[in-house]
């Protein structure tokens, strides 16, 4: 695991820099509101795009902390039977 850390690095630096570019292209796009305006709600499609983007950073940045605390990422299990498939009448 060890060995993904220089990788896991330079992605979340790319991740940066793409909401950086992200951000610029807003501000282009999309200037500064003046006082008493407001903007519309599903006006800006690439706040979405950012928004998904800083949850991706956050999650690999978590990642990335507890492998370098040594531990190794699990994917989660549950011990809950499914909801299909299990509770049908079968006559």
């Amino acid at each position: 695991m060890k060995d993904l850390i220089p990788e896991y690095q330079a992605d979340l630096k790319e991740a940066r820099k793409y909401v950086a570019k992200l951000q610029k292209i807003i501000d282009l796009k999309y200037p500064p509101l003046k006082n008493g305006q407001k903007r519309k709600r599903n006006g800006i499609p690439e706040e979405a795009i950012k928004s998904k983007v800083n949850s991706i950073i956050d999650s690999t940045q978590y990642a990335l902390e507890w492998i370098e605390k040594g531990y190794e990422p699990r994917p989660k299990t549950s011990n809950r039977t499914p909801i299909y498939g299990t509770a049908r009448n079968q006559d």
